[in-house]
């Protein structure tokens, strides 16, 4: 195991300016760049790019369709890094023949992955393994030298309907984080672009000189590399890791590196603990809280090999198969054709590489036998929600701190784990007592048969006030006795026939529901989820989403899908 150097830092110095995950977080809508103003959306992306490539020094790899924004991350967040460099096609050579000047630096953007030349890319592929590369070129009297340049973080970005050169083995070491490439997305972007035209001189709340502030704050934290770090909460998280495939425990250490990375970004206020002639600092609840916010949702995509496209691609061939029996395949074409119909808007030969993609992990199942070929879903997809109990958590760190540092556990339980918790929400801003935090559990359900008898003769005023009862839940729709164990198939609930013209309880129940969502919303149609929790329980906004009558147009706010 390579040796981490002791660096001595003085981690109770508090800097003037502290921001906050959430401040980061808006500061990415108004950041300017030579190229680009600011970044539209995409807050998970964007942020994990910030926790895992700029304070985690983690190696990222930004995928989405062509002119999704994968450069526009990578330069607005890349101006937090200390000393960055960008790297690209025309500036290689010039670059690359001065290693004192890129031992220097700390963070490398390269735009695109596939246009940098093969001796480039080896350096990459070692730098992606963690080890220092060596550079081959020619003096200035075109004598062979080589260089050798200690490993830093890298990222870069690739188009979906691309194979990249990095190779599958890399790939799956390095974090690949996913662009937006829905059309709400494109219409967010669109009208983000014209308000600016219309307005220049709009106030963001949040001047150039604040940003400098910001951007001052990070540049000057410790270097990661050299920092060592317990991560206190221990097993009590590992329900949010998926174990699927052997490369999640390459993804528990990205799940870590995050954390690390986290809490190095809140070193003022972290206790450290010195043994054996190194100090470390230790993890707390609220760093790992904060990890799960950001990082969750990419986890899970990257543990489990599917993007939110294949996801939906899923999804579609899993209709299908339920609603046609005779033939529950499909050719490429029609699933393009229902991709669109969702808003996504990939071409037909990036839904191709999305197929392979799926059949390769055992997925979806392909019929060459069939010309063109088709495609069904297999039953091997599990959904895997990575929620997590803090209580637990909590009282995991508890004795762990007793049994690996007693000598500050006193402190750091007085500290880290009393009976109220608060962080701030990293995307909403709120404050938020992390012991009473909730996630929705968007729960999976075998083919079930809706129950209709309960609909007959039921006022549908009664029924909105019967769904706010406590001890109302969306699972009472359901019979467990009508489970067909011959379709064992994740998906959610089967739809009504077409020509069933009674309506649903769940029909009934929004219609109830769609007057009050209305009084909720802002002036973009945006229903915060603690209201709409106010009106219905947690299951029956999953079921809402399931059945496509709201969306999450971004984190914890919903629309109503018109």
């Amino acid at each position: 195991m390579e040796k981490v150097e002791d660096k001595k830092f003085d981690f109770s110095f508090k800097p003037k300016v502290v921001p906050t995950l959430f401040d980061i977080h808006k500061s990415f809508d108004v950041i300017k760049t030579n190229r680009y103003n600011g970044v539209k959306g995409e807050f998970e992306t964007r942020m994990a790019v910030f926790t895992n490539f700029i304070l985690g020094k983690q190696c990222v790899l930004l995928a989405g369709s062509r002119s999704s924004g994968k450069s526009n991350i990578m330069s607005i967040v890349g101006t937090y890094a200390p000393n960055p460099i960008e790297i690209d096609q025309s500036s290689e050579k010039a670059n690359f023949r001065d290693a004192t000047n890129l031992n220097s630096r700390t963070h490398f953007i390269i735009p695109e992955i596939n246009k940098i030349n093969d001796t480039v890319l080896e350096l990459l592929k070692d730098w992606g393994e963690g080890k220092d590369g060596s550079y081959k070129t020619l003096d200035e009297w075109k004598r062979p030298i080589t260089f050798t340049i200690e490993v830093k973080p890298f990222i870069s970005s690739l188009a979906d309907e691309n194979s990249t050169k990095l190779g599958d083995e890399l790939v799956s070491r390095i974090t690949t984080l996913h662009t937006n490439s829905s059309i709400e997305q494109n219409l967010d972007v669109i009208k983000d672009k014209l308000l600016r035209a219309q307005n220049p001189f709009k106030d963001y709340g949040l001047t150039p000189e604040v940003i400098l502030d910001y951007q001052n704050y990070v540049r000057s934290l410790p270097d990661i590399k050299k920092i060592n770090f317990i991560y206190v909460p221990g097993t009590s998280v590992i329900s949010s890791i998926p174990p699927f495939f052997t490369d999640s425990r390459r993804d528990t250490d990205k799940y870590l590196s995050n954390t690390y990375g986290i809490t190095l970004f809140h070193y003022y206020d972290r206790i450290t603990y010195r043994k054996r002639n190194k100090e470390y600092v230790l993890v707390t609840p609220l760093d790992a809280w904060y990890n799960h916010i950001v990082f969750k949702n990419i986890l899970i995509r990257s543990a489990m090999k599917c993007s939110d496209v294949e996801r939906l691609i899923l999804d579609i061939l899993r209709k299908h198969a339920l609603n046609n029996r005779a033939s529950q395949s499909m050719k490429i074409k029609e699933i393009h054709s229902n991709i669109l119909k969702n808003g996504i808007t990939p071409s037909v030969t990036t839904v191709e590489s999305y197929m392979k993609s799926l059949v390769t992990n055992g997925y979806v199942v392909k019929n060459d036998e069939s010309r063109p070929s088709t495609y069904e879903a297999s039953d091997y997809f599990k959904n895997f929600e990575g929620t997590i109990d803090w209580k637990k958590v909590v009282d995991a760190c508890k004795e762990n701190v007793k049994n690996v540092c007693p000598e500050v556990a006193q402190e750091y339980i007085r500290r880290f784990c009393g009976d109220e918790i608060y962080g701030i929400h990293p995307f909403e801003g709120n404050k938020v007592n992390i012991l009473n935090y909730k996630e929705i559990e968007v729960k999976v359900y075998k083919t079930r048969t809706m129950i209709t008898d309960f609909i007959a003769n039921t006022n549908e005023e009664e029924v909105f006030e019967q769904s706010k009862d406590s001890n109302f839940s969306g699972e009472d729709l359901f019979d467990d006795s009508s489970l067909d164990l011959k379709n064992n198939i994740d998906t959610e609930f089967k739809e009504e026939p077409k020509e069933e013209k009674s309506k649903s309880m769940e029909d009934i129940l929004f219609e109830s529901l769609v007057p009050h969502l209305i009084k909720m919303s802002d002036a973009d149609g945006l229903i915060p989820i603690d209201k709409i929790l106010t009106k219905i329980k947690e299951d029956m906004l999953v079921r809402y989403v399931k059945k496509g009558y709201l969306f999450e147009a971004k984190p914890a706010h919903y629309k109503i899908n018109w």
